[in-house]
Formats: structure tokens, C-alpha cells, sequence
């Protein structure tokens, strides 16, 4: 295949490495413990991501060439 995404930082898993999953399936979830509200509402002031456990890193390569991930990802606003 001449596409390559590499996900790192999940806590739980899916599927298994080199399979291919059907589109809008979840390939996992983040680790962490989810903060209450009170002080999701304190970061908010603080700055963005100051202060999270996790952290998930995305990278696509086509051909072998990185490209932009936002590119193979939707971004809704609803």
C-alpha cells in the first residue's frame, strides 16, 4: 500500500496491526481519566491542552512523503 498512518498515545485497540478497518469504525480510545467539569472549566482559562495526561500523535505518509493529517480527517462542528 502507498499509504501509512501511524496512531500513537491509545490506550485501547480495535483492531490489529495491518488490518484495515471499515470506514467510521473506532480504532480505540485514549488512555486518561476523564477531569470533572468544574475543572475542564478552570483550564479553560489556563490555556489549550496545559496540563493533559494524554496525548495522541497522528502522522500520514503517501508514497512515503509526509503529508497534513487534517487532510484524512473530518472535522465536524456538531
Amino acid at each position: 500500500a502507498d499509504l501509512l498512518i501511524v496512531l500513537a498515545g491509545l490506550d485501547v485497540l480495535y483492531g490489529e496491526i495491518g488490518q484495515v478497518l471499515p470506514e467510521g469504525f473506532p480504532v480505540g480510545l485514549m488512555g486518561g481519566q476523564t477531569p470533572d467539569g468544574d475543572l475542564i472549566a478552570s483550564r479553560d482559562s489556563e490555556g489549550a491542552g496545559q496540563g493533559r495526561s494524554e496525548t495522541l500523535y497522528i502522522e500520514v505518509r503517501e508514497h512515503n512523503t509526509p503529508v497534513d493529517p487534517l487532510t484524512w480527517f473530518t472535522a465536524d462542528k456538531d
